[in-house]
């Protein structure tokens, strides 16, 4: 994964489930929730003052990545 991106997995107490969070370098801008399940997983997308600017392809690397990391560590 692109070292511009950073997923950290994660339990927070407003989830059941555990999220996955996403940085670009240090500033959050989304967060993956499996509550509904993980084939129906949930983006919240959190803006910042200022527009943050990606390459696509470089941002769905990271998606699939903290989707991939939710689907390793969920609860069996």
């Amino acid at each position: 994964m692109n070292s511009e991106f950073r997923v950290t997995v994660c339990s927070l107490p407003d989830y059941e489930e555990l999220v996955a969070e996403i940085y670009v370098g240090d500033e959050f801008v989304a967060l993956l929730s499996q509550e509904a399940g993980p084939e129906a997983i949930r983006m919240e997308i959190s803006p910042s003052n200022a527009p943050i600017k990606v390459e696509l392809a470089t941002f769905e690397e990271a998606l699939a990545h903290a989707k991939n990391r939710l689907w390793e560590l969920r609860k069996v």
